[in-house]
């Protein structure tokens, strides 16, 4: 994936981004929305840890 809907080249850390994106570790919401500009949540913290920690937990993302 090269895209995110809503992260482009102006986000801060986009392209770390768009590697943890790859990786299955962060993976937005059911629209592949990622909110750069909200704040992280605990369980979103959580969810993140864990997938770097295990990568059987990642997500893998469609192709395309």
């Amino acid at each position: 994936i090269t895209d995110i809907p809503d992260v482009d080249n102006k986000t801060s850390y986009a392209p770390e981004i768009l590697v943890l994106y790859n990786k299955g570790i962060v993976v937005g919401d059911e629209n592949m929305n990622f909110y750069p500009n909200d704040n992280i949540k605990r369980c979103e913290a959580a969810a993140i840890v864990s997938r770097i920690i295990d990568w059987h937990l990642r997500i893998e993302l469609p192709k395309g």
